[in-house]
């Protein structure tokens, strides 16, 4: 154990410090601080004017602008802009260069990309592949466009305009298929002109005219009483729709259940006189159901640390339960206590420093697969009449991760299904929701389990009863077997 998580820590601390921010030779960086106490950075790079060869260029972590406009570039390939600065990009500006053919698929892997300048180039074909972008402004002015259909710019919604400047161009024809037809008709989408009102233009426009689309999101998402979001992660739940004070409502109410349990938990715990660590599990996930709500109803960034770290320290308590239950009653082992806390600090230094969401969840699966991998040693070879809880735990669990997919992956489909529902039957398609009422449900018969185990080494009476026949509670008998 000691191995693996030493191993797993000098392995991102290693990432970590061969991404620092260097500024690429010839180009200026600039970096800008926000949120509150200015708790982070964000890096705007200016690599403008300094030639084709510039590309491929390495960007600091945390960069949300970079700017090679002006270089002479003639092609764009994937695999110049990927790598670890690039994961929090926000702004790209390509314009004033001599590009000629533009595949919207060399962005995919800029999953924060709102504004995209291509400007003053010589494009004169787009290729799909800007679809999952969460573009909101595309400038295509100045180039050589003949034909362009909308349908290229299928991007993620997440309440903000998108624009497409098409003007001076040489457009002949904007085709406006059944997608744009599909958006007007069940969503309000508006298409229209800068320089005119709403209206429907013929597809055949004169050359050269001054044309921007504007395509509006959906009045569903809304500003709110927690204004413009600011953290890394947006979730598929349109925003203020249920009420104006909480962002992510069906995202926010579905943590109850990882907040009243566990305190009661808690409480059980400490009255029964049973070991400190115990208490700490249930309280460690009540944690995480009040980050949680934060996070959802507010969706700022600070929130979303509220939420996330305290998934990673839980875990590690879990983690110390688990493998310490087979020792004396109240003995303390302070090895895994401080290798575990040094990763916990260790994971938490490096996700403030390097904002990506990805690495957070790799870390905590690193956490979890510890888990079940524990657990299904226990009820295998220990213990095998835990078989049923043990199983039940992590199926639940399990089942909420493939919704939580589920909810990333057809966020789209979701969205325009829950527009032809009832509001309270849309609210059964919140999968994400689910994901917390399953994985809170999950957690907390992990913890049963875990006390379960724990309780049946020291010969203690567990027993798992059930309040209203429903949720499950463990009950302790005074005397320990003989």
């Amino acid at each position: 154990m000691a191995f693996l998580l030493g191993g797993s820590v000098a392995a991102f601390l290693l990432l970590l410090f061969t991404t620092v921010k260097t500024c690429h030779l010839g180009c200026r960086c600039e970096e800008q601080s926000f949120g509150l106490f200015n708790s982070f950075s964000l890096t705007r790079v200016d690599c403008s004017g300094l030639g084709p060869n510039i590309i491929p260029v390495s960007i600091p972590v945390e960069t949300s602008l970079l700017d090679l406009s002006s270089n002479g570039i003639r092609s764009i390939e994937g695999a110049v802009l990927s790598g670890p600065g690039y994961t929090t990009l926000s702004s790209l500006n390509l314009s004033n260069n001599l590009i000629s053919v533009m595949n919207g698929s060399v962005f995919s892997k800029l999953r924060y990309l709102e504004t995209l300048d291509l400007s003053w180039n010589a494009i004169k074909v787009l290729v799909e592949g800007f679809s999952g972008l969460p573009l909101a402004e595309v400038d295509l002015s100045h180039n050589l466009i003949h034909e362009i259909d909308l349908n290229v710019f299928r991007v993620q919604d997440h309440g903000r305009p998108f624009s497409v400047d098409l003007s001076y161009n040489l457009l002949k024809s904007v085709t406006r298929n059944a997608l744009l037809s599909h958006l007007f008709k069940e969503y309000g989408f508006l298409i229209g002109y800068s320089s005119e009102s709403v209206s429907t233009r013929p597809s055949s426009i004169a050359s050269g005219s001054p044309a921007r689309f504007l395509i509006m999101a959906p009045a569903a998402d809304r500003q709110g009483y927690w204004g413009t979001p600011t953290s890394t992660l947006d979730w598929c739940e349109e925003n203020y729709v249920v009420s104006f004070y909480i962002a992510e409502f069906w995202n926010t109410v579905s943590n109850l259940i990882m907040i009243i349990p566990p305190i009661y938990g808690a409480l059980q715990t400490f009255k029964s006189g049973l070991e400190v660590r115990y208490m700490l599990s249930f309280l460690g996930l009540a944690a995480v159901g009040v980050g949680s709500w934060c996070f959802h109803m507010t969706l700022q960034y600070e929130m979303q640390l509220l939420d996330e770290l305290p998934m990673i320290y839980s875990c590690c308590v879990f983690v110390y339960c688990l493998y310490e239950c087979f020792r004396q009653e109240n003995a303390v082992n302070y090895l895994p206590i401080a290798l575990l806390l040094f990763f916990s600090i260790t994971v938490s230094v490096v996700y403030l420093q390097w904002k990506e969401p990805v690495f957070h969840q790799v870390m905590y699966a690193f956490l979890v697969a510890f888990l079940v991998f524990r657990s299904v040693f226990i009820v295998t070879w220990v213990y095998p009449w835990l078989r049923a809880l043990c199983y039940t735990s992590l199926s639940v669990f399990l089942l909420g991760f493939v919704l939580w997919n589920i909810d990333n992956i057809v966020c789209d489909t979701l969205r325009a299904t829950r527009q032809r529902l009832p509001p309270v039957v849309g609210a059964v398609t919140q999968l994400h929701a689910w994901w917390h009422i399953l994985t809170g449900l999950g957690s907390y018969l992990h913890i049963l389990l875990s006390l379960q185990i724990r309780t049946t080494y020291l010969k203690y009476r567990p027993k798992v009863k059930f309040v209203c026949g429903i949720w499950p509670l463990l009950h302790i008998e005074s005397e320990k077997m003989s």
